[in-house]
């Protein structure tokens, strides 16, 4: 057997192994560069302040199902109360899909908030909700799975 050809072979599938993968990180690299980064970080730390002292909490449905569906979410205050006073928006976006859909919630009553949602696909849909009370207002995310109907 020629030595010069296996060891040419092995530096060869050497290089290749830490090439692959070098290439592949360098071509298909997610960034995410916020533009203004100073004020996203005072922005957050507006909101976290805002959250702290509202001490609103919303409960998210554990799943829905595709098609017609009623989405609803539970509005409490700090000490667990329902909110029953507040406005609330809801906006649907499936993950990988560019296109979210936005709802407005009734008020059912005992902090129930609902609104009737068309979901096409199965999947984890991301979901992002607008609470305003008086002159206040939180954003609340969540993810819910939606299963096959």
């Amino acid at each position: 057997m020629n030595y010069k050809v296996l060891v040419t072979a092995i530096l060869i599938g050497g290089i290749a192994a830490v090439a692959a993968p070098i290439y592949v990180g360098v071509q298909k690299r997610d960034t995410v560069v916020e533009e203004h980064p100073y004020d996203a970080g005072l922005a957050y730390d507006e909101r976290r302040e805002r959250e702290e002292k509202l001490g609103w909490k919303v409960v998210f449905p554990s799943s829905l199902t595709t098609g017609e569906s009623v989405f609803q979410l539970d509005l409490l205050d700090r000490e667990g109360r329902d909110i029953d006073d507040a406005t609330v928006e809801v906006r649907l976006n499936r993950l990988g899909d560019s296109q979210g859909r936005t709802y407005r919630c009734e008020n059912s009553g005992k902090g129930h908030y609902t609104a009737a949602v068309r979901l096409e696909l199965p999947g984890y849909w991301d979901v992002s909700a607008r609470v305003e009370r008086t002159r206040d207002f939180l954003s609340f995310e969540g993810r819910i799975p939606v299963r096959a109907n």
